[in-house]
């Protein structure tokens, strides 16, 4: 081929100097005509059109030199790197080309290069290749914004006709097909970049084998697509840095905002789409999206080994419509297929779906775990339409009962506030390896009781995986043991299908420690034992399940079973219809906001469970969406009936309610009528009981609502169900007790004064005494807005008093609240003006949070739909809790917006904390306001100790204030 192309070139020389001779001897003899020199010019730009035309890459650009042509991409780059082309540049790549070392691209800026943007793309089908040394990518970003490689030769199309190969020898490590770097310094922005429509093949061939084990040699450690740290910090056109460890990371000041690798092809490497950076400024607008990561073929030796997709570091990200198969790992670590967070903790409302993961493998004997999908890191994502099936492991180490070394199809691990919404999971199979104690599978797992405020409906778990001797847990759910309304767990409307033995297969196992048959907090749940309208006896999930949330309604729209579920196949998880167990998943959904399927199907008002949609043929069946409902005094509820199962043909049915225990026109106000459904209409129709206030204490009383008269179809489910109406009290005026023997056994937790007063309201100023120690309080229930600003006092009575427990935002919350004071002293004294640090003595109220969370607080004043104003905290002891000798919580008192160290959502004004002693803290004292154009007015901060030494020590900041007027910081 090189000779074919100097035979040209030599051939097109020739015709050049023939052309240019016989024009300068036209010049000469001054006989050249107008029509001779069109000619002359013809024929030099015929002859550079033949040149450029065969060379493996050409470029054109709007400033600088218009075109070039060269031999390599590295080449190209080099040219552009030296300013020779400007402005926006296209890169051809006609052929392929033979790299002999990285193709380093540097930021306009960088030294003489300047241009815009640059795009690189086939003109036919054609391989870039070439060898790097450890650490180095074959073509590397080195800073350079707004590149677009396109493998698709057609504009705007979809096929991947550009190779992009490292060729390095297979044991070299940390090798990158393609990379992108950034700094801290210098080299800080590589934003606007995207790759798509390419193959990408590392240099790891042949490395999924028993013997390649190593945690830093090709088999664990090279990449396919690597965004990250290793620009140079020297200048910015010196080239990207060795990378030398699988934790490198783009660092806080670096940027790598809207960075899209969609629809590549990824092979032959360890980690085959890899973002990593440290901070969640790093990258905003992260899109990951139609790639297919791995080999077609189970069990090749050049495949992706440990992750398919990997990212972190990012305020936003979508990881969407990606299929990652056949990953399969020896090395002896846990792994997932896609995670985020599991290189660095940072990052922020992910939104993860319709993935399609099949057969991530821990083949290591000394048995590890493995994960489908991963959320290790942020808080707010939201994983949803999702297939993942055939996550499995080697069990000969045995010893694996944790949530760390067990199976996993999906695994939340880190974070606050999770949506797992309609996926479908199939764990199934023997295990291989030699049969071994203690070992742990699951579909779905949350690993720890921190892990506050997930929102887990519409799923199908299924886990059928057999294999072990004894201590043996295969579970469609795990779920921490110990958990309490504080977890703030939203699960309903899922089905978990399990095995059928009693000793190993259950629907869910609690904790990680294998107990059967189960406690009230632990332990194997088993399907047989599952029901969804009751929450007894201690041997049914919901048992449990009820308590992780204060409503206590967690599963009752949920099902259980060991029959298969209803999937076409183990890995194909769409609906089967012919399944017997279709008419329990579908239309048992609940409306979660998802209008569309895992294919881009329509969801129905009822849609189905899982990632797929379907609709079924025949009028279906009518039933009420649960068994149970309720709502307190004063409220309307709203209660669902669902069609399930086909939308052929109209259907009616009535509906009306009768008395329980409670009485109509006294307790609830009496309601009938008839709901329709047209042809072809699967929607759920709803109609509302009012429930009235009787301004007494009374228990909790029941009204029954019932189907009847139905036409076209049946009806099914529980009917009548049955609605609970809470009691609400009477509006608080005057003085309360909480503690041993009060009024109330909790300030914070379900069931305690906050709840009530924020149910009831006020009508008078509230005292509350505190009148025992209160422990356990989770600051679960935090104290919210009161009609008509009512003040409230909190403080100890009759002797000093403490309070604590593990709560994983604040112990004490108070949200949008006005005039609230929390007096720590037993006489309501306050310490003397002239006092510098204020008086100890009249600190008779502890609170400490013993959570190990450096995210929580002790108290927080906060704003969520308006902000707290003139609320005082004084005479108060705040404690946070140490590992070892250092201090973990994050702060003592603080104010801003829902959480701990976020600045507020609206102005906190008039805030005031005084003669507070703060210990075993990160922060002592911190009042955040919204911004510089909204700022907290007249804080006041004085007489405050915050001078403790050794373990009560604060840590890093004494008094922290941001967007405030007026602040007043005195006598600390």
């Amino acid at each position: 081929m090189i000779k074919y192309y100097t035979r040209l070139f030599t051939q097109s020389f020739s015709i050049y100097n023939a052309v240019t001779t016989a024009g300068t001897a036209l010049i000469h003899k001054q006989t050249q005509t107008k029509s001779m020199k069109k000619i002359y010019v013809l024929l030099i730009a015929m002859m550079t059109l033949v040149v450029s035309s065969f060379a493996q890459v050409t470029l054109t650009a709007t400033a600088g030199t218009p075109a070039g042509s060269f031999t390599t991409l590295k080449g190209a780059f080099d040219a552009i790197n030296a300013g020779t082309h400007q402005g926006s540049i296209v890169i051809n790549i006609n052929a392929n080309t033979a790299e002999t070392a990285p193709c380093v691209l540097n930021s306009t800026g960088a030294g003489a290069a300047i241009y815009t943007d640059v795009l690189i793309k086939p003109t036919a089908t054609a391989t870039i290749s070439g060898a790097t040394t450890t650490g180095r990518g074959l073509i590397e970003l080195n800073g350079a914004d707004n590149i677009t490689i396109d493998g698709a030769i057609a504009v705007g199309g979809t096929t991947r006709d550009l190779t992009i190969t490292n060729t390095a020898v297979n044991t070299v490590a940390y090798c990158m097909a393609i990379r992108i770097a950034v700094a801290t310094t210098i080299v800080t922005s590589a934003n606007g970049n995207t790759i798509k429509n390419c193959i990408t093949n590392g240099n790891a061939t042949g490395r999924n084998i028993a013997a390649a084990t190593s945690t830093t040699g090709s088999e664990a450690a090279s990449y396919g697509i690597y965004a990250g740290g290793g620009a140079s910090t020297v200048s910015a056109t010196t080239a990207p840095s060795a990378i030398a460890s699988v934790a490198t990371v783009a660092g806080s000041g670096a940027t790598m905002n809207s960075l899209t690798i969609s629809n590549n092809l990824v092979n032959a490497c360890a980690r085959g789409i890899s973002v990593q950076a440290s901070a969640i400024t790093v990258i905003d607008n992260l899109t990951i999206n139609n790639n297919t990561v791995g080999d077609a073929t189970a069990g090749s030796t050049t495949t992706v080994y440990r992750t398919g997709i990997t990212a972190q570091g990012f305020t936003a990200a979508l990881i969407a419509g990606n299929t990652i198969r056949n990953i399969e790992w020896f090395v002896g670590t846990s792994s997932p297929a896609l995670s985020i967070g599991d290189i660095s903790a940072a990052g922020t409302n992910a939104v993860i779906e319709n993935n399609i993961i099949t057969h991530k493998v821990a083949s290591n004997t000394g048995t590890f775990g493995a994960y489908g999908i991963n959320i290790a890191a942020g808080n707010g994502a939201t994983v949803r339409n999702n297939f993942v099936s055939d996550v499995t492991g080697d069990m000969t180490g045995g010893s694996a009962f944790s949530t760390t070394f067990g199976i996993f199809g999906i695994r939340v691990a880190a974070g606050l506030n999770h949506k797992i919404y309609h996926n479908s999971v199939n764990l199934y199979g023997l295990r291989t390896g030699t049969a071994a104690a203690t070992l742990l599978t699951a579909a779905f797992g949350i690993t720890g009781t921190g892990l506050t405020g997930c929102d887990v409906r519409n799923n199908i778990f299924s886990n059928t995986i057999t294999g072990g001797t004894t201590s043996i847990a295969n579970v469609s759910m795990y779920l921490p043991s110990g958990g309490t309304s504080a977890m703030n767990l939203t699960l309903n409307n899922n089905a978990y299908y399990s095995g059928s033995s009693t000793t190993s297969d259950g629907i869910c196992h609690a904790g990680v420690t294998y107990t059967n048959p189960n406690t009230a907090t632990a332990g194997l749940f088993l399907a047989v034992n599952f029901s969804a309208g009751v929450i007894t006896p201690a041997t049914n999930l919901r048992s449990y399940t009820s308590t992780l949330s204060a409503g206590g309604t967690n599963d009752n729209a949920s099902y259980a079973s060991v029959n298969a579920a209803p999937y076409i196949s183990s890995t194909n998880l769409h609906l089967n219809i012919g399944s017997g167990e279709i008419s329990n998943v579908e239309s048992k959904g609940a409306g979660v906001g998802v209008t569309l399927d895992i294919d881009g199907d329509a969801r129905g008002g009822a849609p189905d469970m899982g990632a797929d949609e379907i609709t079924l043929a025949g009028p279906g069946t009518l039933q009420f969406s649960s068994a149970t409902y309720g709502g307190n005094e004063g409220t309307t509820v709203t209660v669902t009936v669902s069609r399930a199962g086909g939308s052929t043909g109209a259907l009616s049915v009535d509906y009306a309610t009768s008395d329980g225990t409670a009485i109509a026109g006294t307790d609830y106000t009496a309601t009938s009528g008839t709901l329709n459904w047209a042809n072809g209409d699967n929607a759920a129709k709803t109609f509302t009981v009012s429930l009235t206030t009787d301004a007494v204490s009374d228990p909790s009383e029941t009204v029954n609502l019932t189907l009847s008269n139905v036409v076209g179809t049946t009806i099914t489910g529980t009917n009548p169900a049955v609605l609970t109406i809470g009691d609400v009290a009477p509006p608080f005026n005057g003085v309360y007790t909480v503690g041993s023997g009060g009024n109330y056994p909790s300030l914070t937790n379900t069931g305690g004064i906050f709840e009530a007063i924020n149910l009831a309201g006020a009508s008078g100023s509230v005292t509350i005494n505190i009148i025992s120690d209160l422990t356990g309080e989770t600051g679960a229930v935090a104290l919210n807005p009161i009609a008509g600003n009512q003040p409230v006092l909190i403080q100890p009575s009759g002797a000093p008093r403490t309070i604590s427990g593990i709560a994983p935002v604040a112990v004490i919350r108070i949200n949008g609240t006005d005039n609230v004071t929390i007096n720590g002293s037993t006489t309501g004294a306050t310490a003397a003006t002239c006092l510098v640090g204020g008086n100890a003595a009249l600190r008779e109220l502890t609170i400490q949070n013993l959570s190990t969370s450096t995210s929580s607080g002790v108290i927080h004043i906060g704003s969520a739909t308006e902000g707290s104003i003139n609320n005082v905290v004084k005479n108060v002891i705040a404690i946070g809790t140490v590992t070892g000798s250092e201090p973990q919580t994050l702060s003592g008192i603080t104010t801003g917006a829902a959480t701990p160290g976020t600045v507020a959502l609206f102005a906190n004004n008039n805030n005031r904390i005084e003669n507070c002693s703060i210990q075993r803290t990160l922060f002592g004292i911190a009042s955040l306001g919204v911004a510089s154009a909204t700022l907290n007015l007249g804080t006041v901060i004085t007489q405050n100790d915050l001078s403790g030494s050794g373990v009560n020590r604060v840590k890093r900041v004494g008094i922290y204030v941001i967007f405030e007027n007026g602040t007043q910081i005195t006598k600390k």
